[in-house]
């Protein structure tokens, strides 16, 4: 019966390792839930399609300006602030645009270890575009 016991922990632990692996964790189960945050010009103009160049503050607060260096708006990244909550294989770190009045112009998925199949799905769905022009007040109380 002990034996029986012992190969059922030990069947336990190997599935799990295996589920923490194609999850994004490594040999060493150590969690590849954090990738280096790169935001580009491109993720930038999938918020604000007028932006021609950025300046980055802080390393996660970022503004935008078109052609004539006028601002089109401002982003931050979701990294600082909710590195704790995490999607099926790890972080998953979003670009949020927004105007000089804290309202929500829009949220762009940045790079993650997520699959397309569940990143189609939170796409279709419109997840992301439901925030669009809500304050950040109204967003947190929702």
């Amino acid at each position: 019966m002990r034996v029986y016991n012992f190969y059922r922990i030990i069947f336990i632990v190997l599935i799990t390792t295996a589920i923490a692996v194609a999850g994004g964790a490594d040999f060493f189960l150590k969690f590849k839930s954090t990738l280096p945050i790169d935001v580009s010009l491109g993720s930038i103009q999938d918020i604000f399609p007028k932006a021609q160049s950025i300046s980055i503050h802080s390393g996660n607060k970022f503004t935008a300006y078109d052609d004539k260096q006028k601002i089109v708006g401002y982003a931050i990244t979701s990294d600082k602030y909710a590195a704790h909550i995490k999607g099926f294989a790890g972080q998953i770190p979003l670009l949020i645009g927004h105007s000089k009045d804290s309202i929500i112009s829009g949220i762009s998925l940045l790079e993650n270890h997520e699959s397309e199949e569940y990143l189609d799905y939170v796409i279709e769905d419109n997840f992301l575009k439901s925030w669009s022009g809500i304050s950040f007040e109204k967003a947190v109380s929702m």
